[in-house]
């Protein structure tokens, strides 16, 4: 069964790979589709450049730190909530509002007050901030309730409950919250990026290779991006199928 699983992805991407090299033999112009090797050329130049390193640097592990911050702020909240009802009705129009609110209308406000670089981690951790709480809240409210009480007549609520019950007990949830907002906050932040112009940023460098009209550019840019992800989404998976094999 896990062996057909790999086939069928192995099919999926073939078919993708299949799909490109019939477009591209279709239009038949490289400033409207690239072909594969156009774009497998622009990426081994991408990856000759050092500004290429310091682009994904800046926009990938800027993200890492972002949800690593947002997890602190989102599980704080979700305790909070979960011990206090009245704290959850104060605090959800807020997380609701931040969750709706036009992107546009945001990026103009966040630019007349904040640098171009500023722009894009600030909309991005509004972006993950409610996300992360929604699942991480859902788990552990799930808790089952004769652990909880039980664990209320040995101690109160403290540092070492947290980390040695809550935490292990939504272990899995903390892993899906990462693997849902990792790629929603990816392309949070690139979007941010080119239309904030941030530099030395992918979303910086997708917004040169747009105004140049270099679409080979902007294909590697993109696959570059997808490889990203699929390689943090695997990396994920294999910590979750782990966690959910030891229970």
């Amino acid at each position: 069964m896990k062996n057909n699983k790999y086939v069928y992805y192995t099919i999926g991407f073939i078919v993708i790979i299949m799909v490109w090299l019939i477009g591209s033999a279709m239009v038949n112009d490289n400033f409207i589709l690239p072909s594969i090797n156009q774009t497998f050329l622009r990426l081994i130049k991408l990856f000759g450049e050092t500004k290429t390193y310091i682009s994904v640097f800046n926009t990938v592990v800027i993200l890492l730190i972002i949800l690593i911050v947002s997890f602190v702020i989102s599980i704080s909240l979700a305790l909070i909530s979960f011990k206090s009802i009245q704290f959850k009705q104060v605090i959800t129009p807020s997380l609701s509002l931040l969750k709706i609110v036009p992107l546009p209308a945001l990026i103009i406000l966040l630019l007349t007050h904040q640098s171009r670089g500023a722009v894009s981690i600030i909309l991005t951790t509004f972006l993950v901030i409610p996300l992360m709480y929604d699942i991480l809240y859902a788990h552990i409210v799930s808790i089952n309730q004769d652990i909880l009480d039980e664990l209320k007549l040995l101690t109160s609520f403290n540092r070492s409950v947290l980390f040695s019950v809550y935490i292990p007990l939504i272990g899995v949830g903390i892993i899906t919250a990462f693997l849902q907002t990792f790629g929603l906050g990816l392309k949070m932040k690139v979007m941010t990026e080119f239309v904030s112009n941030a530099p030395n940023t992918i979303g910086y460098e997708l917004s040169f290779a747009g105004a140049s009209y270099a679409m080979d550019l902007v294909f590697a840019w993109s696959v570059i991006l997808i490889v990203i992800v699929v390689l943090v989404d695997v990396g994920i998976h294999f910590v979750l199928r782990k966690i959910q094999t030891n229970r």
